[in-house]
């Protein structure tokens, strides 16, 4: 078996932890892909097909066409959250294309994105729409962190 030298290889059950891990590792045994294995686990975490249907289901003051609008950009959201954080790890790992701490900055953004797209979760299910309207303004940028 080849492993990465960023990849420890722990005995008992099998299971492959990236070291550079961090929060947005994937928790139990790593995927076919590695360090890089599936990133959707995260972001269903906070996005799920579920999640949105009770946020779509919901009443209240948060207008049908506002929380349709609100549910699409975090649809886009996720997927880009997924998009660019697996690139991001595949730069890093396979193509060594980003140093350490240039893959740990990259990381800490990503995982900041994750929490707000969190925070916009909490503030559509709370009928916020003032707020949740604002954040989802802010989250349609990507941060130069990010990139």
């Amino acid at each position: 078996m080849s492993l990465r030298p960023a990849t420890i290889l722990v005995a008992l059950a099998g299971v492959v932890v990236p070291a550079c891990g961090g929060p947005s590792a994937p928790a139990g045994p790593a995927s076919a892909g590695g360090p890089c294995g599936d990133f959707q686990l995260d972001v269903d975490r906070v996005w799920s097909a579920s999640v949105k249907a009770e946020v779509l289901g919901k009443g209240g003051t948060l207008e049908a066409s506002k929380r349709e609008a609100i549910t699409t950009k975090l649809d886009q959201l996720s997927d880009d959250w997924v998009r660019l954080r697996t690139s991001t790890c595949r730069d890093h790992f396979d193509r060594k294309l980003l140093t350490g701490d240039e893959y740990k900055k990259r990381v800490h953004c990503f995982d900041d994105r994750l929490d707000q797209q969190r925070r916009l979760v909490a503030l559509t299910r709370a009928n916020d729409a003032v707020a949740a309207e604002a954040l989802a303004a802010k989250l349609a940028e990507t941060p130069d962190a990010c990139r």
